[in-house]
Parts: structure tokens; C-alpha cells; sequence
């Protein structure tokens, strides 16, 4: 009776009739989103409450996260990069602000929830800790240790400085997960070695168009790094756009989402908002814009 209620009320819906073999493929689907939906997203930002508003990053699509120097742009992409790994989902990040084994120290200092060493030895710990059998050293050590485990399974590529070419190639060499592009004007200018000069706006449209292109032909989630061309404006308190976007506003054009990440603080000047953090979704073409704040512990670079 309850399989005859529901088939009644699905031809009020759709004015056509509904087999036994239509209503048992629907049921089939149901099934199967509600697993997903119970495991929690295929890739995931790391963030629940981001998920939440973004359905997570989503396959053959190109996300824009853009913000000033140092407000958390990286940061916020470890998270997702983390949390995939632990997944089994395969990353491929690529580095054009710091070099690969300074990305791979802060993505061991995350999974360990320990502070990157400061001055006047910056990195040394990490990069060098059974030198320095502190408390502290063993933590990152063993955090290492983890992040190796996933090389060595060909789970995760960090690369520094490489080609546009190299990226394509090491996506088609193994099924790819996540992308990230760190940031993605540097690697752009990095990547034209023609000789010749290109017009900047011809530059990040014909790359931005390019990404994604790749995000489509091997069904995974893209994600470019970018920063901010104007001043944040602190007297009227207005927010960035996504047409602040360094470079062109081409990029935000040619992606599916973009993310824009500000410091609170920084355009109320109000001591409350010292580590709030704002994340917008100023655009999305898969799901909801809208945004939330979030409290950003600058020592450990976390959420």
C-alpha cells in the first residue's frame, strides 16, 4: 500500500505514469545518496561547516579561493588536502609561493597541530628533526612520517616551480582527486616561457579556460589560488568582490566558485574581531553563496 501511495504521488508531480521499474530505479538513487550523504561528501573541504555551504569541492569543477598575503588561503586549502588524504583520495598540489618541502612542513605541522618554529632557525626542526630530539621535534618527525606514507603511496604530489605541462602530465598518470594551484598568476607567469610577450588579461583567460578544460577532462576538482589587486576599503568597511581578483577579472568568470577569505579585523578594527576570519561563497554554479565566520589561530595556522 505504501508503494502504490508513493507511485500515485509521484504521478501527481510529474503528470506521467510510473512503472515498477521507474520506482525501483528512484529508490535505487535514493539509496545510494543517502550513503553518500551519511559518509559525508566525496571530497571534502575539511571543513564542516564549509561542506555545508559549498557541498563540498565537487568533480570537474574550478574553484577561485582568493585573499590578501597571509590571511589563510593555504591554510584553508591544507584542511581539504588533509582530510582527502585520510580519505585515500589522491592530491596533487602545486606550489609557486614557497618551495615543495616548505609546503610539506606545514602540511605535517597541521596534522599534528603543532606551531611552524620561528627565527632564528625557521624550518630547521622540521626539515632536520632528528637533530633536535625535542618534544616538539618528535611530534613534527612523526607528522612527516605520515605525510611520506602517502608519497610513498603515490597518494600525494607536492611539486614547486613546475610547468603547466607537468601538471597535465601527472594528472593523467594516475586517476587525480584534487588539484591546487598555489598561486595561480605565479604559475601562469612561470609557465610562459616562450620568450614572447602576452598581454596579462589573454594570459589568465587562456590558462583559466585551460584548468578547466583539465578539471572536466579528468573529473576532479581544480583549485586556484589567487590574491587581491585593491586595497581592501577601511573607511566605508566594504567587502572584496570577486572582480578584486589579482590579475583579470577573467578568472572568477571562467570559474565555477569563488571563495574570497578576509580578516575581520582588518576593515573594523575592532580588537573582538582580532582572529575572525570571513569566508564568502561570492559565486557558486553547483550549489549556495552565502558566508560565515570562522576563528583563525594564526600560531598553528588553524581553523
Amino acid at each position: 500500500n505504501a508503494v502504490q501511495q508513493l507511485r500515485h504521488q509521484l504521478e501527481d508531480i510529474t503528470n506521467q505514469h510510473i512503472t515498477s521499474s521507474d520506482l525501483s530505479l528512484l529508490l535505487e538513487e535514493f539509496i545510494e545518496d543517502t550513503k553518500r550523504n551519511a559518509e559525508g561528501f566525496e571530497i571534502t573541504t575539511g571543513l564542516g561547516v564549509l561542506d555545508h555551504l559549498t557541498m563540498g569541492y565537487q568533480r570537474s569543477s574550478v574553484y577561485i579561493i582568493a585573499g590578501d598575503t597571509s590571511h589563510g588561503k593555504t591554510a584553508l586549502t591544507l584542511f581539504g588536502v588533509l582530510a582527502n588524504l585520510e580519505r585515500g583520495v589522491n592530491v596533487n598540489y602545486y606550489t609557486y609561493d614557497m618551495a615543495a618541502r616548505r609546503l610539506e612542513a606545514r602540511l605535517g605541522c597541521l596534522a599534528g597541530s603543532v606551531a611552524e618554529p620561528t627565527n632564528p632557525y625557521p624550518l630547521k626542526h622540521i626539515l632536520y628533526p632528528m637533530e633536535y630530539p625535542r618534544e616538539q621535534d618528535r611530534i613534527i618527525a612523526k607528522t612527516r612520517e605520515m605525510i611520506k606514507k602517502y608519497q610513498v603511496n603515490d597518494q600525494l604530489i607536492v611539486k614547486g616551480f613546475v610547468s603547466l605541462d607537468e601538471i597535465e602530465a601527472d594528472m593523467a598518470s594516475r586517476p587525480c582527486g584534487m588539484v591546487v594551484i598555489d598561486f595561480i598568476q605565479n604559475a601562469i607567469y612561470y609557465s610562459n616561457n616562450t620568450g614572447k610577450y602576452e598581454n596579462p588579461e589573454q594570459m589568465l583567460t587562456k590558462y583559466s579556460l585551460r584548468f578547466k578544460q583539465l578539471a572536466e577532462k579528468y573529473k576532479c576538482p581544480v583549485l586556484l589560488l589567487s590574491q587581491y589587486s585593491k586595497p581592501v576599503d577601511r573607511k566605508n568597511k566594504i567587502s572584496r568582490s570577486e572582480y578584486d581578483i589579482k590579475g583579470a577579472s577573467s578568472i572568477p568568470q571562467n570559474a565555477d566558485v569563488v571563495m574570497l577569505i578576509e580578516y575581520v579585523y582588518k576593515m573594523t578594527k575592532d580588537i573582538d574581531d582580532e582572529n575572525k576570519v570571513r569566508v564568502s561563497v561570492s559565486k557558486n554554479n553547483l550549489s549556495a553563496t552565502g558566508g560565515l565566520d570562522l576563528s583563525f589561530n594564526p600560531e598553528l595556522q588553524t581553523y
